[in-house]
């Protein structure tokens, strides 16, 4: 996880379909592995990237065959993002990172890499993650997920909205 906190954080530029879309100043993304341009533009970029979290719940029943216990705590959440091509020619963004967060603090539950896509002109993709993790959300009862994405080398972050934990007991 890279720290936000201390960083001067641009303005919200842009409020599309839920979506909260950050520039971020100069700084070095472990994910990209390079140093990041800031950005100040939002509206000369050639696509749109939503995302949304669709589910999250933790699942604290023991899996058939095993003892129930009490450290049987699973976090699963499902995220969607949806990237649209704006314009007629072919773009490829760089998808660094999706993961699920705490709504309030930096406290990372998810994250899962994902690299390059491509777009044709006037091309919409949709990808899908399930993640999971072992520990549960640790009594953490609202979570957002968050894709960090390069494009000309300009870093972003584009937030889902609050999504409440359901506990499966």
């Amino acid at each position: 996880m890279y720290p936000l906190t201390g960083l001067m954080l641009s303005t919200i530029l842009m409020l599309s379909h839920g979506c909260h879309v950050l520039s971020l100043p100069a700084l070095y993304h472990p994910v990209c592995r390079q140093n990041l341009a800031m950005s100040h533009d939002l509206s000369n970029l050639p696509f749109s990237l939503n995302t949304t979290l669709l589910e999250v719940y933790e699942d604290q029943t023991a899996p058939p065959g095993s003892q129930p216990g009490s450290d049987r705590a699973v976090g699963h959440a499902v995220v969607k993002f949806r990237l649209e091509n704006l314009t007629q020619d072919p773009i490829i963004v760089k998808v660094c990172q999706v993961k699920v967060q705490a709504e309030l603090g930096e406290q990372v539950f998810m994250t899962e890499s994902v690299g390059d896509v491509g777009l044709g002109g006037l091309q919409i993709i949709e990808r899908g993650f399930h993640l999971t993790q072992p520990q549960g959300f640790n009594q953490v009862m609202q979570v957002r997920a968050m894709i960090t994405y390069q494009f000309d080398g300009h870093l972003y972050i584009a937030e889902s909205s609050v999504v409440q934990v359901t506990v499966n007991r």
